[in-house]
């Protein structure tokens, strides 16, 4: 639809401003680290981090409504994936790992390019395998995203039938996990913790037959009230532990409220220019 659209548009804005965070500069001779000052830290955090972290989770979230709307066939989904994520995720990565090797044997450039860790030449053929799966170097750092995706539709068959034998149970098992599991306890591979999270919620959401237009029914004062709420509250709490509760709480209804506003986004030629952009 126009609204998932719009929706995906600002998603897609918000991992922009996610990425764009960045004041510190690592190279082989040492780190670089700008000082940045209080205000624009704060404004920094606000925008990049209270507002933006919706972003990823909330493609998980669309991609599972998608996915499991209608019935589907694992083996013409697998197939579908392949072209839509798996090759693109190699071909990325590929040109990723080509690129830092090419850049690193260029004395002039390769001080830019050449953490430990990420010195291409010294890699084993285990290495170069580890660099397509896992997040610890440079080449599936912008990808994560396909890949967790993909990995999630291998299973997607299972994930649906567990969610729908035990719906009200996985539920409460997923919003815990969101709401109260770190990040550090959480480790794996193949699966962030918020990609099995929201591809989760958004089978549970489309298997029981909920839609997003429920949440028109509350008022759009009520709505910006909720978030700016949440919103003061996650930046006022970003150094302590309550923290980390109130932003995922934010992150939830941040979906929430992005999608309730592209039903207020008036019709005209700047929705459908951006509605244009959002399908190139």
């Amino acid at each position: 639809s126009k609204r998932v659209n719009i929706l995906k548009l600002w998603l897609s804005i918000m991992v922009v401003y996610i990425h764009s965070t960045g004041t510190e500069f690592h190279f082989a001779g040492g780190d670089v680290v700008f000082d940045v000052p209080v205000w624009l830290s704060t404004f920094k955090y606000f925008v990049s981090s209270a507002i933006a972290s919706c972003a990823v989770p909330g493609f998980f979230f669309i991609a599972a409504i998608f996915l499991y709307r209608k019935p589907f066939s694992w083996k013409n989904n697998i197939q579908k994936k392949i072209h839509t994520l798996v090759i693109p995720y190699l071909l990325l990565d590929t040109f990723s790992i080509a690129f830092y090797f090419c850049l690193q044997q260029i004395p002039s450039l390769s001080p830019f390019f050449s953490k430990p860790e990420n010195i291409v030449a010294d890699w084993g053929l285990l290495r170069c395998f580890e660099a397509y799966l896992s997040n610890k170097y440079l080449a599936v750092i912008p990808t994560w995203f396909m890949r967790d995706l993909f990995v999630l539709n291998l299973f997607a068959v299972l994930i649906m039938k567990i969610l729908d034998k035990f719906p009200k149970t996985s539920a409460v098992v997923l919003l815990l996990a969101w709401l109260f599991v770190p990040g550090e306890i959480y480790k794996s591979s193949f699966w962030e913790l918020q990609a099995i999270c929201f591809f989760g919620f958004g089978c549970l959401f489309v298997r029981n037959k909920f839609k997003l237009e429920m949440f028109d029914k509350i008022p759009a004062v009520i709505h910006w009230g909720i978030y700016l709420i949440l919103l003061i509250a996650d930046l006022l709490t970003r150094e302590q532990s309550l923290n980390m509760f109130i932003h995922r709480v934010c992150v939830i209804y941040g979906i929430i409220f992005w999608y309730s506003c592209a039903t207020k986004f008036q019709a005209g030629k700047l929705k459908n220019f951006l509605i244009y952009l959002n399908g190139i």
